[in-house]
């Protein structure tokens, strides 16, 4: 009885041998493998987020340098119109002071000329 149970205890333990080699050689197999899979993933990924970042750098710096553009557009046009306002400012004091000069010479010759009648 003793022998039997020794012979099937070593078949038992050669059993397990052979499952635990056949375990090994799997994981071994595919561990690295799922691990090279997600490393290429992970690496896929921040490479993809890499590139989205550089386009959204990229896509801010184009909006920065357009409201630059805008905003000297702005300043040049509120130049423009202080110019403009200056100018009629100017036109208007002109047209003031030749209105004032052709009235204060129309009444003398209004006057001249009642004398004369």
């Amino acid at each position: 009885g003793a022998a039997d149970a020794l012979v099937t205890a070593e078949a038992e333990a050669a059993k397990l041998a052979v499952q635990i080699a056949e375990l090994e050689a799997t994981t071994s197999v595919s561990m690295p493998k799922k691990l090279l899979e997600n490393e290429t993933s992970l690496a896929e990924a921040l490479s993809s987020a890499t590139e989205q970042a550089a386009t959204f750098q990229e896509e801010r710096q184009a909006l920065e340098a357009a409201a630059r553009e805008r905003c000297r557009e702005l300043a040049s046009l509120e130049e423009q119109v202080e110019v403009m306002e200056t100018e009629a400012r100017q036109s208007q004091e002109e047209a003031e002071s030749m209105h004032a000069a052709m009235s204060s010479r129309a009444e003398p010759k209004a006057s001249a000329s009642w004398w004369k009648e």
